[in-house]
């Protein structure tokens, strides 16, 4: 009993001294009156002072009385700090508040020191605390925190839809116990597909757009479902995409270059009958010709030229398309490219910085063929990149075997015949299939 009120004694003493330096504890009578020390528990003790300035009071009892209570952690974790130096922060533990140094110390069940927790500041409303060596501070709180979001999980990752499709995305808002799990639901690109406030969503146009569902209770919470429209003249085949322009003959014309990602890119560059490119393009390079423009081992109508094969379409182990996309592709024919320049719309435009023409079938539907230039001379020089599209066609010119068809475009216009060029010349190739459905 002795060593108890003594400690009482001590602590009235530390809040004297804290007192005289303007930055510690008083005690007051109930009234709000400042009254001499003494050890009456009907006496009150400012504990702290919050943000906003104001006073916490408290009866004084024992030290840990500033901070004993339930405190909650999170909405759904607390640790309790009971008057008799109890506590649940871990079973069976117990703990000693001491103000001056505005340290906790948890002891386990065996008595043993466990924990020491640095007090930053007790308010009537929070608790802040730090552990011992850490700058990373935690608040407590008598009342029930707010549950915010932590994450929301939709239904599907992805989507692929036909014009007119619909879906319909369901959100699960974790955790269980948020207090708001409203959402709000957005697309990236309403001309794709766009979505109502309970995650329908409507397909609208072809192309990708992202939708977007995040939480409405402030947390930035997101989720993400990308949504791909393709109707039925859109497809694709071992990640290379087609389209139907509507053309009588029924080809499906590439999106994309060989060797390209992107509509836009150039891609690579082939000598014609060659499967793979190299640094150079001229006759001392060509597969076909031993060296010059009149020696050809292949696709030859012309002792002329060569040796006769009377070749003049071009093999598929000796087509680009079809060795680097696959069977269901190849080069497209003479008549193809004169097909195209005839039943489509040719307009001179630059899609994302590269200069070319939008080529638009009577469905609506298009292509952009880049101004690719073509590759020429021993060091592969590209010459007219950015003014000249030439694309190889299958097809050998019979009576001049030194050169192949191609389809052939400039700034001002384009060509509704085949052009024809040297088959060593390095040109872009924009491969084509027939709808098999």
């Amino acid at each position: 009993m002795r060593a108890n009120k003594l400690f009482t004694e001590l602590l009235l003493f530390v809040a004297c001294i804290q007192n005289i330096w303007g930055q510690g504890y008083k005690v007051y009578k109930n009234d709000g009156v400042v009254v001499p020390f003494s050890t009456e528990q009907t006496d009150s003790i400012v504990f702290s002072e919050d943000i906003n300035g104001n006073t916490d009071f408290g009866p004084y009892t024992v030290a840990n009385q500033m901070i004993a209570g339930k405190w909650y952690i999170s909405k759904s974790e607390t640790v309790t700090f009971y008057l008799d130096g109890k506590t649940d922060y871990i079973e069976g533990g117990t703990y000693e508040f001491l103000p001056f140094q505005g340290i906790v110390i948890i002891y386990n069940s065996a008595n043993v020191p466990y924990e020491i927790i640095n007090i930053h500041k007790v308010a009537k409303e929070r608790l802040i605390v730090s552990n011992l060596g850490s700058n990373t501070f935690r608040y407590f709180t008598h009342t029930q925190p707010e549950q915010l979001v932590t994450s929301i999980v939709l239904s599907e990752n992805s989507v692929e839809l036909k014009i007119d499709g619909i879906a319909t995305l369901i959100a699960t808002v974790l955790p269980n116990d948020a207090d708001n799990k409203d959402v709000a639901w957005e697309s990236s690109d309403d001309d794709v597909a766009e979505v109502n406030k309970n995650g329908r969503v409507i397909a609208n146009g072809y192309g990708t757009c992202n939708i977007i569902c995040s939480a409405k209770d402030g947390s930035g919470v997101q989720a993400v479902c990308v949504v791909t429209v393709k109707d039925e003249t859109h497809g694709s085949d071992d990640d290379h995409e087609w389209v139907d322009l509507g053309l009588t003959s029924g080809t499906l014309w590439a999106a994309t270059n060989i060797g390209a990602d992107k509509p836009e890119d150039y891609g690579s560059y082939f000598a014609w009958g060659e499967t793979e490119t190299k640094s150079g393009y001229h006759w001392g390079t060509y597969k076909w010709a031993m060296g010059s423009g009149n020696s050809f081992t292949k696709y030859c109508t012309s002792a002329e030229y060569g040796i006769i094969d009377n070749k003049t379409t071009l093999d598929p182990d000796d087509d680009a398309a079809t060795v680097n996309w696959g069977s269901s592709w190849r080069i497209p024919s003479r008549e193809e490219w004169v097909e195209l320049s005839k039943e489509c719309t040719w307009t001179w435009t630059s899609y994302n910085g590269h200069n070319g023409f939008r080529v638009t079938g009577s469905n609506q539907k298009a292509i952009f063929l880049p101004a690719a230039g073509k590759k020429l001379g021993p060091s592969g020089t590209n010459l007219t990149v950015g003014e000249v599209g030439l694309y190889w066609a299958n097809s050998l010119n019979p009576e001049v075997n030194e050169d192949a068809y191609s389809g052939l475009f400039w700034k001002d216009g384009f060509s509704d015949y085949n052009v024809d060029y040297g088959r060593c010349e390095g040109l872009s190739i924009r491969p084509v299939r027939i709808r098999t459905r």
